[in-house]
């Protein structure tokens, strides 16, 4: 079967598809990897077929955006200029190359023109949440910014839920609706209610003990766990990085994100917190304006460093909460200080804490004092190595991917049947 994939968004967004179309490809698929333009050497040195969605340019631009990391309007940038252009494309992408009982489609939340050509062309397709921010629940509800719904009754959490698909609709209804009606498909509302989720499949790429499924998801729901691939074999740890990692005691490894180009006032605090209680520190960001420029040799600027090597070598993971960090941390077993920025990262921040790995600091009450009381309550009370080092021995990456697959090509078969 020809597999189609499509995704948006950084590293951790790009990672687990490419962990997945190996394994497709080992199957014996014929795999096309659709994304960014500047992980086009990735995918193709992973060995698989690549398409461009946009360019390096298209997506600079949103980098840049001051709003991106806002908690509410951030939300808005993501889906107007990130999702929206890109959704006739991929929609004329799956149709040129769609033939019945030979092609199949794996595309991310946010990829809404595989869900339009699931509708329209039927298309066998899977939706793929990288997070369980997406999947809706009454009981055991995501955490969302600015929203704190999660002990309400239910009854309240409906409102919520319908006041918050007002906003998404106005965000992106338009014109998803305007491209439904150039295909003859009718207008729909409340599009992340449940019409972002595939019929065929929705695979969730995070475990049961991360998310315990709830009687309210969809029932095509499958969770399969982390996949952990992090492009360590394409880009392994620089030497320096490396030579500094074994130089001295385990440093606390900071990183707010493989693209964030708005992260200085996170790497002003990370150099204050290891100041103040003297411990050496990996600051992890691809962009060196981000991060001070005169570091004492305590501290060591890496523009990448995998998060499967690095945090296994340092003492402490200090980051933004993004759900491919969170993972690699709990594998690496090192506990975790989770900043959350925007998007999904407070719901993964609640999960990891609620988990006993580790501490999150709001945003706002964020510096380099606070950062250095959560790393000294860290370094000082034992059990959050302890409960680090147990989820450590629950992660099995291989595991996870092969699971992940085996729900794609399941649901792709019974699809073809129907």
């Amino acid at each position: 079967m020809r597999i189609a994939m499509f995704t948006i968004g950084s590293a951790g967004d790009v990672f687990p598809f490419i962990a997945l179309g190996i394994e497709l490809k080992r199957r014996g698929h014929q795999i096309t990897v659709t994304t960014g333009e500047h992980y086009e050497t990735t995918v193709r040195k992973a060995g698989l077929e690549f398409s461009a969605m946009f360019t390096a340019e298209e997506f600079h631009k949103i980098q840049v955006h001051p709003d991106l990391f806002h908690p509410t309007r951030g939300i808005r940038i993501v889906y107007r200029q990130m999702c929206l252009p890109w959704v006739s494309r991929v929609y004329d992408a799956i149709a040129k190359q769609y033939v019945p009982g030979e092609t199949g489609v794996v595309a991310s939340t946010f990829v809404f023109g595989a869900r339009i050509a699931r509708e329209k062309l039927h298309v066998p397709m899977a939706t793929v949440h990288l997070q369980p921010l997406f999947l809706r629940s009454l009981f055991d509800t995501p955490t969302y910014p600015g929203l704190p719904i999660r002990h309400l009754p239910p009854a309240l959490k409906s409102l919520v839920y319908r006041g918050m698909d007002r906003f998404l609709d106005d965000c992106v209804g338009a014109e998803l609706n305007a491209f439904r009606g150039t295909l003859g498909l009718a207008p729909i509302r409340r599009f992340f209610s449940n019409w972002i989720h595939s019929p065929d499949c929705t695979l969730g790429l995070f475990p049961t003990w991360y998310a315990v499924p709830q009687p309210d998801w969809p029932a095509q729901a499958l969770l399969a766990g982390f996949p952990l691939f992090d492009g360590t074999v394409e880009h392994p740890l620089p030497v320096e990085t490396a030579q500094f990692l074994e130089a001295g005691t385990p440093p606390v490894v900071f990183t707010a994100g493989s693209e964030m180009k708005q992260g200085r006032w996170f790497f002003d605090a990370a150099v204050e917190a290891c100041k103040r209680i003297g411990c050496r520190g990996l600051m992890v960001n691809p962009y060196r304006d981000q991060v001070p420029a005169d570091l004492p040799d305590s501290l060591h600027y890496a523009p990448y460093a995998p998060y499967s090597a690095a945090f296994r070598r340092g003492r402490v993971a200090v980051h933004h909460g993004g759900i491919g960090t969170v993972a690699q941390a709990f594998a690496a077993g090192v506990p975790q200080v989770v900043i959350p920025i925007a998007f999904d990262q407070a719901d993964n921040a609640t999960r990891m804490a609620r988990l006993g790995t580790g501490l999150q600091i709001d945003r706002k009450y964020f510096n380099g004092q606070s950062l250095a009381g959560a790393l000294r309550r860290i370094l000082q009370e034992p059990d959050y190595d302890r409960k680090a080092q147990e989820i450590s021995c629950r992660m099995d990456g291989p595991k996870a991917v092969a699971e992940a697959c085996d729900g794609i090509e399941h649901s792709f078969h019974r699809a073809q049947k129907k």
